[in-house]
């Protein structure tokens, strides 16, 4: 099965569990349920944002032209 098709069966079953989520709780609960989703998204938003700042500082602290890299011999 290809990426595309795989992508269609995971998005068709997250549905599903939304569906059968909706039917079983009651409309306050799957608000709530909704609203922590939500948090803990804006948590690694959070958390990826801070990551991708560092990145930047470490970056506009090193002096132009150094190298981010260096060579490694590998010997059998």
């Amino acid at each position: 099965m290809n990426r595309e098709a795989w992508l269609k069966v995971l998005d068709h079953a997250l549905l599903l569990r939304e569906s059968i989520l909706a039917a079983a709780l009651p409309e306050e609960a799957g608000r709530h349920f909704q609203q922590s989703r939500k948090e803990a998204l804006l948590g690694m938003k959070a958390v990826l944002d801070y990551s991708i700042e560092r990145i930047g500082e470490r970056e506009a602290d090193r002096p132009p032209g150094k190298k981010t890299s260096r060579t490694v011999d590998i010997t059998d």
